[in-house]
């Protein structure tokens, strides 16, 4: 597993012991509110996914289930890099199904105001009992 799995990974799980929550609609996010609260609780990551593009991550319940809500916005505008933006869009993708397998939600958005694109990502945390019953299965 490399680097950025683990610093992922890493994040993932200590954001489960966090009280970092969002508890608005998943089609309603306000990326920079919940940018800045994550930077306000030390949680808005760059070293993972590279130096402009933030990652933060919120307890959240997802179709009534513990889930983590996963944000990552990405800049459209501004230096060199974004010329291969669809490519860091779908390095981006793989990590996430590297780390994850599947996702409960994923959706990709541009905000043209905010010159940014944002991908939200949704990981139902499966419980204990779940993970033997699915062995059984």
């Amino acid at each position: 597993m490399s680097r950025r799995h683990e610093n992922l990974m890493e994040i993932f799980r200590k954001t489960r012991s966090l009280d970092l929550t969002y508890e608005g609609e998943i089609e309603k996010i306000n990326h920079n509110q919940l940018n800045c609260m994550a930077g306000l609780k030390d949680n808005l990551h760059t070293e993972v996914m590279g130096g402009d593009i933030n990652l933060s991550m919120f307890n959240y319940t997802f179709r009534e289930r513990d889930a983590v809500l996963m944000l990552i916005s990405l800049p459209i505008v501004g230096n060199e890099r974004n010329r291969q933006l669809p490519e860091r869009i779908g390095e981006i993708f793989d990590l996430l199904e590297d780390c994850f397998i599947t996702l409960d939600y994923l959706h990709l958005d541009e905000v043209k105001e905010d010159h940014k694109m944002y991908i939200t990502a949704v990981k139902i945390i499966k419980e204990e009992h779940e993970k033997k019953s699915s062995k059984k299965a």
